[in-house]
């Protein structure tokens, strides 16, 4: 005796395909992010492509203004080390020796470097092609890139045992759509006050 397959378990299974389908391109679309929902309206500052924020402490505390991280550092060297992080922010086109500050919301606007202010650029650097948001070690090179860059800026610094820094790199999106290859180093407070007058 042969039985005929229903129509109903047929279009269960269609169903079944078409909702995972659905469920596959939700997720793709949100690892891609909504440029929308991610752009920021900081004033006084100019907008470029979203970029992610990455953070880098002392073990003793997070540098970040506004991201959370935890610690892989060289505690025997008393320097800053590194901590990672990701949050999306919109980028600002900033350039070394600028000061910022990032709101709770994650928007970045430029401030005068003689007021309080969460930050200040140690350096603005170039991210090969070859190191690509999607390689597995893009935060590791950009931390190692900004530390680099930096560590001679808040050697130099009377408190530099209170200091640290973070940086800004392109997301998958803006790295693909944008041609965006811009690393920016900013050096922080370790334990996120805000720096009150100009680096050294």
């Amino acid at each position: 005796m042969r039985f005929s397959r229903s129509s109903r378990t047929s279009a269960l299974r269609v169903t079944a395909a078409a909702a995972s389908g659905v469920f596959a391109m939700a997720a793709l679309t949100g690892c891609l992010g909504d440029d929308d929902k991610d752009k920021a309206t900081g004033t006084g500052a100019t907008k470029a492509p979203t970029a992610s924020a990455e953070a880098s402490a002392e073990p003793s505390g997070k540098a970040d203004p506004s991201a959370k991280s935890t610690g892989t550092g060289k505690p025997s060297t008393g320097k800053p080390t590194s901590t990672s992080t990701s949050s999306q922010v919109e980028a600002v086109v900033l350039a070394a020796g600028e000061c910022i500050d990032t709101s709770a919301t994650g928007d970045i606007s430029k401030k005068p470097c003689t007021g309080p202010h969460g930050g200040e650029v140690g350096a603005v650097l170039t991210i090969p092609d070859s190191r690509t948001p999607t390689s597995m070690t893009y935060k590791k090179d950009n931390e190692a890139a900004c530390e680099a860059a930096v560590m001679p800026i808040i050697d130099r610094q009377p408190n530099a045992k209170d200091l640290s820094f973070s940086y800004y790199s392109p997301t998958v999106s803006s790295w693909m759509q944008d041609n965006d290859r811009t690393l920016q180093c900013i050096i922080v407070r370790a334990d996120k006050a805000k720096l009150t007058a100009k680096l050294k």
